[in-house]
């Protein structure tokens, strides 16, 4: 999954609104910002943004951009979480015991070392298996 390119995402939002009204021009967008055209393009090609710009942006432009970064942050936690259960887990239990209000990942660690256990059973009774076909004439 790619980083996000935030400057574009600025860019799209303010496409969009400037769709649903065309006097919203980069000048107009710009002037609320206190800058100029030129450098409100150059924030459209930034690949990443300071978080106060960013909420001011959101805020002229009437669109939260930090809802579709959330977004894609859950989709890359719940990736993580099918790419490498063990890891995820392993993370978890990392930040768990240093954060008091992260919630008890108790279960899900069971879980997983289950998974684990059953992994490692499967790859014994494969190089067992392995073993039984070399000793074969």
């Amino acid at each position: 999954m790619m980083t996000p390119h935030i400057g574009q995402m600025v860019e799209r939002a303010f496409r969009q609104m400037q769709n649903d009204n065309p006097k919203c021009t980069a000048v107009w967008l710009a002037d609320r910002l206190h800058c100029n055209r030129r450098n409100l393009y150059d924030i459209f090609q930034r690949p990443s943004i300071d978080t106060q710009l960013l909420m001011q942006i959101c805020t002229v432009i009437g669109y939260n951009i930090f809802d579709d970064l959330a977004d894609l942050t859950r989709q890359r936690q719940a990736q993580v979480r099918r790419d490498n259960p063990l890891a995820h887990a392993m993370c978890f239990m990392t930040t768990a015991s240093q954060s008091p209000n992260r919630p008890n990942y108790t279960a899900l660690i069971d879980e997983y070392e289950r998974n684990a256990d059953i992994l490692r059973a499967a790859i014994i009774a494969h190089r067992t298996s392995a073993d039984d076909d070399a000793t074969c004439p």
